[in-house]
């Protein structure tokens, strides 16, 4: 198995991500034949920190429909993510999705449907616009916090934008 196959590993026993026991199993493959950093998943969910702080520059993929916390945390090089049959349940927390990716640029993520967690693009400092068109819930604390390039953010049918959601986003302008 591959490094990155097992990091988009998923424990049959003890939880997905963290430690403890358990057996571990994959649900598909990351091609990582792509040059400077892009990847194409071709899995269905990838699971916690499987990305997080690694030196990649694009993510794509039609495949995946479930990220969990952390998934691409902490990914400085990472500036494009592209989504579009992602949905992601409402009934689970994904929280801190895409922190601190602090070259993100663009976000195609149409069928995005619920964080239910916070911090999902905090201290994205280059991100200019978000289109979740198809979000449906509550934005959780600091969802866009110091994001100081954000401009334009469509939340579809967002039930609430909580606390902090826009904190120090002074180029923010159209929501």
């Amino acid at each position: 198995m591959g490094y990155y196959e097992l990091l988009l590993a998923k424990k049959l026993s003890g939880g997905g991500g963290g430690g403890g026991g358990g057996q571990w199993t994959t649900d598909g493959i990351a091609d990582m034949s792509q040059p400077n950093g892009d990847i194409v998943l071709t899995v269905s969910r990838v699971y916690e920190r499987a990305f997080y702080k690694r030196p990649i520059t694009s993510v794509y993929s039609t495949t995946v429909t479930q990220l969990d916390n952390y998934s691409f945390a902490n990914c400085t090089d990472l500036k494009s993510v592209d989504f579009p049959n992602l949905t992601n349940s409402a009934y689970t927390n994904r929280a801190y999705l895409f922190q601190s990716c602090s070259n993100l640029e663009s976000v195609n993520l149409p069928l995005f449907q619920s964080a239910n967690g916070g911090y999902v693009f905090q201290n994205c400092s280059k991100l200019t616009e978000v289109f979740l068109p198809s979000y449906n819930s509550a934005t959780g604390s600091d969802f866009f916090s110091n994001c100081t390039m954000l401009t334009t953010v469509d939340l579809g049918s967002c039930g609430r934008i909580d606390a902090n959601c826009f904190k120090n986003d002074s180029s923010f302008t159209t929501l």
